[in-house]
């Protein structure tokens, strides 16, 4: 019944420890109002990520012999030059752990911007139990994920050349970012401070935003960019099910959208949490797509990671309700059963940690 945890109980207990010690240097920075503790945290995660041996992620053999040997052309021409960049070296440790710096120092950064808005301990507490198991394993999409989970606060200022620069540049490491440029849509949400003329602009520029992404999509599938990863969800050799994780996300998303449903007042927070709430719910709908179409599984782990400041902030809100502890209690539930089944199944190919 416990699986690989049993098994390997010091690689559990390793794992364990590395997510106690993030969660407590959050805390830290959280109540010195410093940054430096969580920089510490990422620089904990990146030596490790660094240190770990190609047998420790179901894809990590695969980007080390990518590394040693010959870049597959299917990889985007980014992440290719990075290769090349950083082949004469000769050392994974560098690779591994520059990828790992990337992704922890963005995921974080953002974190450590909205600190004011959702409690930073909490959002990275989640963060670690639900999403660090699977950023050793898909690395293209995680360096996506990161910086575009970043680059939404450039939406929020109004910046959208910036982002769109970003996508841009996003696309070079997976095809699939793509995706992002549809986040722009949220922007009317942000748009109260601009002026009509500058709101005028916005509303021309986002129907060739939308026109490019439904081309650029095409182009993918007709070049048989979706094709190469296959039916995420539905074919025989697939292990990602509809499980008890699921449905408890489902139904903190819906219990979270009641909260906020309920909030009166049309703050900047509201429309923050409700642009928050918005991609984590498109990060459910492309995940039930999986099982029709082949690159809605892929795409949904790009929003799903919304889910930790949605869920970090009606923690808190639900303090003020009655029956809010149920709430935080399904938090607690969600977010630790998704971090032991990962490693009771070893679905990311963790077990046992063993050092390169």
């Amino acid at each position: 019944m416990l699986g690989y945890l049993t098994q390997y109980p010091g690689s559990v207990a390793f794992y364990l420890l590395l997510v106690a010690v993030c969660c407590l240097l959050a805390r830290a920075a959280e109540e010195l109002e410093k940054p430096q503790p969580l920089i510490a945290a990422v620089v904990v995660l990146t030596v490790m990520s660094a240190v770990r041996a190609s047998s420790v992620g179901i894809d990590t053999g695969s980007y080390a012999i990518a590394y040693n040997g010959v870049v597959p052309t299917y990889f985007e021409p980014g992440f290719t030059w990075f290769i090349q960049l950083l082949k004469p070296l000769n050392s994974l440790k560098v690779f591994f752990g520059l990828i790992a710096l990337v992704v922890y120092g963005f995921t974080f950064a953002r974190f450590w911007q909205l600190r004011r808005y959702c409690s930073l301990a909490l959002a990275v507490a989640i963060y670690m139990l639900v999403f660090f198991p699977s950023t050793w394993n898909g690395l293209r999409s995680c360096i996506v994920t990161a910086v575009m989970f970043y680059a939404l606060g450039f939406i929020e200022k109004q910046r959208y050349v910036s982002f769109l620069v970003t996508v841009g540049l996003c696309c070079t490491i997976h095809y699939s970012s793509v995706a992002f440029s549809l986040l722009i849509l949220a922007s009317p949400w942000w748009t109260q401070g601009l002026t009509r003329n500058r709101k005028t602009m916005l509303m021309l520029v986002l129907p060739l935003v939308v026109a490019f992404v439904v081309i650029a999509f095409f182009w993918m599938m007709s070049a048989g960019l979706f094709m190469r990863y296959g039916n995420e969800y539905g074919n025989a050799t697939s292990t990602s099910r509809i499980g008890l994780s699921w449905y408890l996300y489902f139904a903190l998303m819906l219990a979270s959208w009641l909260m906020l449903k309920a909030e009166g007042k049309d703050t900047e927070d509201r429309a923050r949490t409700k642009t928050y709430l918005f991609y984590a719910i498109l990060g459910v709908a492309l995940f039930i797509s999986g099982f029709a179409w082949f690159g809605g599984g892929r795409l949904s782990s790009y929003f799903n990671i919304y889910s930790t400041l949605v869920l970090s902030r009606f923690w808190t809100i639900s303090r003020s309700y009655r029956y809010g502890m149920f709430y935080r209690f399904g938090v607690m539930i969600y977010c630790s059963y998704a971090f032991l089944q990962v490693l009771m199944s070893n679905g990311q190919g963790l077990l046992p940690f063993v050092l390169g």
